[in-house]
């Protein structure tokens, strides 16, 4: 199956982003600011380790994911902990966790299609491979809380701050984007009988 060619304007704000993390890493480093260098230098990295992980190992992975992971690390890394969008703007933990709940959700269908990548047609279910994205993306939700945990305890950071309440809140809305994924997901892929963002097809 032939890929769509990715949007020339997605494809610019890809590599805008790309740039605005060398540009802030040199600015970081300019002022001195080791530790925001070092950090902006760690989300850069993070940001191209799709790519290298899609042409290096020959994983599938869609641009569309692609740019939505960059986008959402510097999101969640650069806009929220670098310059304390956590802290200026209440609001913006629970909209990033609703987001990733969809994004990880996705991840979760082309995960199944990695799994799979050298059969042919799958025996799965549309309700199989809806519920398995859902799981995917709580569990992964969940293991990103335990991060947060473990880093507060080993750097002395604040990150869950509010304890419990913050926590549940989180996955609660991590939980409610998957949902809304797998459903949306499931409708589409009883008419399809495809799997999203893959050309897998399924029983």
């Amino acid at each position: 199956m032939k890929a769509d060619k990715p949007n020339k304007i997605i494809v610019g704000i890809y590599y805008v982003l790309r740039t605005l993390m060398i540009a802030a890493a040199l600015a970081f480093l300019w002022q001195r600011e080791w530790s925001s260098a070092v950090y902006t230098a760690l989300i850069f990295l993070l940001m191209i380790s799709p790519g290298i992980l899609k042409r290096w190992w020959d994983i599938y992975l869609p641009f569309e994911l692609e740019i939505t992971s960059v986008i959402f690390i510097f999101l969640t890394l650069f806009l929220g902990s670098l310059e304390n969008f956590y802290e200026e703007f209440p609001w913006w933990d629970g909209v990033l966790h609703f987001g990733s709940g969809f994004l990880l959700g996705f991840f979760g269908f082309v995960f199944i299609y990695i799994l799979n990548q050298g059969s042919g047609k799958l025996n799965l279910s549309s309700g199989f491979s809806a519920i398995f994205s859902v799981m995917f993306s709580v569990t992964i939700g969940a293991i990103w809380e335990i991060a947060e945990f473990i880093f507060d305890k080993f750097t002395g950071a604040r990150t869950m701050e509010t304890g419990l309440p913050d926590t549940m809140g989180d996955m609660i809305v991590n939980l409610i984007g998957a949902v809304i994924v797998a459903t949306a997901a499931y409708i589409w892929m009883k008419r399809e009988k495809r799997i999203p963002l893959t050309p897998k097809k399924i029983n």
